[in-house]
């Protein structure tokens, strides 16, 4: 395993362990359980109007990634992210990088 590897993945395990912190103990469990229904974790996704489909999908998604987190699994929930071996094109702005 190369060095980059182990480090992003020093790093994912960080991140899981932030997520069990935040969302651990009576407060945590509480927002949790919040964000789950704001997001509508539970609901159906399938709606008549194609365009309810698409938000209701999209508003869930930010419940399963958190679950995914706090299970210590890698997120098949995927917005964003690139694999490891991806080259951004030349010319092209990466639209998921931070600027400071």
């Amino acid at each position: 395993m190369s060095e980059q590897m182990k480090e992003e993945q020093q790093a994912q395990e960080d991140m899981d362990t932030s997520y069990d912190i935040v969302f651990s103990g009576h407060h945590g469990e509480r927002v949790l359980e919040d964000l789950y229904r704001f997001c509508g974790k539970d609901s159906k996704c399938v709606m008549r109007d194609p365009y309810d489909t698409y938000l209701a999908l999209g508003m869930r998604t930010p419940s399963l990634y958190i679950e995914e987190r706090l299970n210590g699994e890698r997120s098949t929930v995927k917005q964003g992210n690139k694999p490891s071996n991806y080259k951004q094109p030349e010319g092209d702005k990466d639209v998921n990088k931070v600027h400071n």
